[in-house]
């Protein structure tokens, strides 16, 4: 267990009394402006006694005059002391893509593979803790592909708590073994900040993480025209994608937001591709003054939607009520992408 220092009543950067983190990924999440980004920085100026912090910072931060292996040969030198040698760099730039681009100057090197040579700097270092800040605008490809290079960094003896600004729900879902809560200059710990957004979704954290339901499904067929692609639930219902160039049988979860998901009593009438799931409600709770309803589609996975009070009240929707949920192939994304497809 790693203690981190817990921020002070409205001053993010000044450490009060301290939040025990569990190992593995721990998801940082709060309204815009809580300060998250502000303690992270505090975090690393001033870290708790006897740990080494290391950080991703929201843009990479190299010496970019020099090379890739000059790069990694830092995180070396820094790690000396706790058994750091150049024997590991081969490693560990094989398991981030950085075999070939070793000679290549940091400065030319795009955010993507920027990011993959900060982070093998930083896990060189043999950090205790390491901070992840990925800007908002981060493409949704190099956010995932980072999503499964921190699953690998975590399965290494060090660090031994990654803290990771999570932008979504599914990065809660599809990333975090743990969570940090940061609302009105106060951080909630992983044992009550689970409580606060697995069975409430309220506030300002519902405001700041889209809310997301992630569905298993395998790639089944991808339109010759690179319009769409077409997946298979686990109970073999199909759904319509945005094109993603996947192999067939490529398996993985998507990402449907409860704000695109129409709840209906009846489905869609004619042909159409939008998707369309039949299900029964498990679950109705408030959500900002809107419904949260939550349906078993039988996917493997249950599906939110956020919908208006009059809605439930107009369609009679209640728990055990048989509904078709209803979105368009726009809405939806692909979530799980391996670290090798995503390079």
């Amino acid at each position: 267990m790693l203690s981190v220092p817990r921020p002070a009543a409205g001053d993010a950067a000044r450490p009060a009394c301290a939040v025990g983190l569990p190992r593995g990924v721990i998801a940082l999440v709060g309204a815009a402006g809580a300060g998250k980004s502000t303690w992270l920085a505090a975090l690393e100026r001033r870290p708790p006694h006897g740990t080494r912090v290391a950080t991703i910072a929201e843009h990479p931060r190299l010496r970019r005059r020099r090379d890739v292996l000059a790069n990694l040969a830092l995180g070396v030198r820094a790690g000396r002391d706790r058994g750091a040698t150049a024997a590991e760099v081969p490693t560990v730039a094989e398991a981030l893509g950085l075999l070939d681009i070793l000679g290549a100057a940091a400065g030319a090197l795009d955010d993507s593979a920027a990011r993959r040579v900060e982070l093998g700097r930083a896990l060189l270092a043999r950090p205790d803790l390491l901070l992840v800040d990925v800007a908002r605008g981060t493409p949704e490809r190099e956010r995932l592909a980072l999503h499964g290079l921190l699953r690998w960094a975590a399965g290494r003896e060090l660090p031994q708590v990654i803290v990771y600004v999570a932008r979504s729900s599914a990065d809660l879902e599809d990333l975090a073994d743990g969570l940090l809560l940061l609302a009105d200059g106060v951080l909630h710990g992983p044992d009550d900040a689970w409580d606060l957004l697995g069975r409430t979704l309220r506030g300002a954290l519902a405001a700041e993480l889209p809310i997301e339901s992630l569905l298993p499904a395998a790639v089944d067929y991808l339109d010759e025209e690179g319009r769409w692609l077409r997946v298979t639930l686990a109970d073999a219902t199909e759904l319509h994608l945005p094109f993603v160039r996947l192999s067939p049988g490529w398996r993985g979860r998507v990402a449907v937001p409860a704000a695109a998901v129409l709840v209906l009593r009846e489905p869609l009438p004619g042909p159409r591709l939008t998707n369309q799931l039949r299900g029964r409600i498990t679950a109705i709770g408030d959500l900002l003054g809107r419904q949260l309803v939550t349906v078993d589609v039988g996917a493997g996975a249950p599906l939110r939607a956020l919908v208006e009070p009059d809605t439930v009240r107009g369609q009679g929707l209640g728990l055990g009520v048989a509904v078709v949920c209803a979105f368009e192939p726009a809405a939806v994304r692909w979530v799980r992408v391996s670290v090798e497809q995503t390079r």
